[in-house]
């Protein structure tokens, strides 16, 4: 055939294209004709016939005329939320950056962002509806719908009367928790006298911390000096400028940041050390990076769900250093424990209902002989199904919590499955790594590996 019509763009443009070698030269007003029920034939609109005639009459062949052109839809945007704070400061990502510059003391600014009382913390931009556009047979091309949004607030932080912006309620530090925006209030001291001191909110400390102090805030904590035989707990983040030691503790919700620990414990997600780990006690739900400065732990029990990187771990003198990685054996044994227990649950659950069913038989059998059903029968078939009905309301709730833990300890598990010890630098002998119950012992000086379960046996 010598013409074609060639759609394009989302069927917003059509194309005349008349192949110079197939069209009769004597035929011009048979090639019109053509093009035309062709254009008929396929119901598009809005054609111009002139236009048509003209691209014949003046042999405009071998390339692509536009006759119809409709309209490409033009696409809205969803609503969205425009914070006036960086939703992602506390991150681990900026405890990171902290971690291989090098700095000792904890830069206030970088990761807490203070606000003002009223100050407009978030807004919604509201969606924008798109036009629709059309095509070349003048359908209609609708534009894609959108949505809008909504502000999701937390503690110390009130909408605005037609809850588009999210307002300080007091001054302090503004975070996200989870998706909710908030608000602590901001408590900063020189020096902590008492034995025990407690604030709601977010803590700043400039001196050090001794003698046996406690210390708890719901909010981040920040010590710029060393933490010495005091114990710090944090219902968000902890970053200390020096290090922690002589039996003192840190315990976060959040993450940790601190520069050394010296015969101490931590417990938090994400724990960032920027020197060594000496005769520590460390649990971590996230990991742990030990990469800045001598980057070594010695000794001490270690215990992280996530992946360890640290240069070196143990020491020339074979020091005996403990690193599991996944779930201790304790953890392991109540997981195979809670597991069984639900699975003699549902035992249990199934025989009370076997019994029950095989009770209703036999009084079905004596109705259907029409002899009248013992009493004793009756009174045996109430019984039975009054206990399992105690029984099966009790062992509902017992595997629930039981099958939440189970729930808890497997995603634990396959967690470090995923995780791996990175040893930059030397592995010395005196390590013992534990990974989900799996175990190896370090006797002689490894360097730069990875260690990782594969199968049932650790890999390096």
């Amino acid at each position: 055939m010598a013409a074609k019509l060639i759609p394009a763009d989302r069927d917003t443009k059509l194309y005349l294209h008349i192949d110079p070698q197939h069209y009769n030269p004597r035929a011009l007003e048979s090639l019109t004709e053509d093009i035309i029920h062709q254009l008929e034939k396929k119901i598009y609109k809005n054609y111009d016939i002139g236009l048509v005639q003209r691209v014949v009459a003046e042999k405009r062949f071998g390339e692509n005329v536009l006759l119809i052109e409709g309209k490409l839809p033009e696409e809205g945007h969803d609503g969205y939320i425009k914070y006036n704070f960086d939703i992602h400061k506390e991150e681990f990502l900026t405890f990171e950056k902290m971690l291989k510059s090098g700095q000792e003391s904890i830069a206030v600014e970088e990761i807490l962002t203070r606000v003002k009382k009223g100050e407009v913390l978030a807004e919604v931009i509201p969606p924008q509806e798109g036009k629709n556009g059309v095509d070349i047979y003048n359908n209609t091309i609708k534009a894609k719908e959108v949505s809008g949004v909504s502000l999701n607030i937390g503690k110390n932080v009130v909408f605005s009367e037609d809850k588009t912006k999210a307002i300080a309620s007091l001054d302090g530090i503004v975070f996200m928790d989870k998706e909710k925006i908030c608000v602590d209030p901001l408590t900063e001291i020189k020096a902590v006298t008492d034995k025990e001191f407690k604030v709601e909110g977010a803590l700043i400390i400039s001196a050090a911390l001794s003698r046996d102090t406690k210390v708890t805030a719901t909010g981040t904590v920040i010590v710029q000096a060393t933490v010495s035989d005091a114990h710090i707990e944090s219902g968000r983040h902890i970053l200390i400028g020096g290090g922690i030691l002589s039996n003192g503790s840190l315990k976060a919700k959040g993450d940790v940041l601190v520069l050394f620990s010296d015969q101490s414990a931590i417990q938090g997600n994400h724990i960032f050390l920027r020197d060594h780990l000496f005769n520590s006690k460390v649990t971590a739900f996230g990991g742990i990076d030990l990469i800045g400065g001598k980057g070594v732990i010695i000794g001490g029990e270690i215990h992280s769900y996530g992946t360890i990187n640290v240069l070196v771990l143990g020491s020339e003198k074979a020091a005996e250093t403990k690193i599991v990685l996944g779930l201790t054996a304790k953890e392991l044994d109540e997981k195979g424990y809670l597991t069984a227990e639900c699975v003699s649950l549902k035992n249990k659950m199934k025989a009370y209902a076997q019994q029950v069913e095989q009770y209703k038989k036999l009084v079905v059998q004596k109705q259907k002989l029409g002899a009248p059903v013992p009493v004793d029968l009756k009174n045996k078939l109430m019984s039975i199904q009054k206990e399992a009905v105690t029984f099966i309301n009790d062992a509902v709730e017992q595997m629930k919590s039981k099958s939440e833990k189970v729930d808890y300890y497997n995603k634990l598990f396959d967690r470090a499955l995923k995780a791996s010890i990175n040893v930059r630098a030397e592995v010395y002998s005196g390590v013992r790594l534990n990974i989900n119950g799996k175990l190896l012992e370090i006797y002689k000086v490894l360097t730069n590996k990875a260690f990782r379960l594969e199968g049932h046996v650790i890999v390096y």
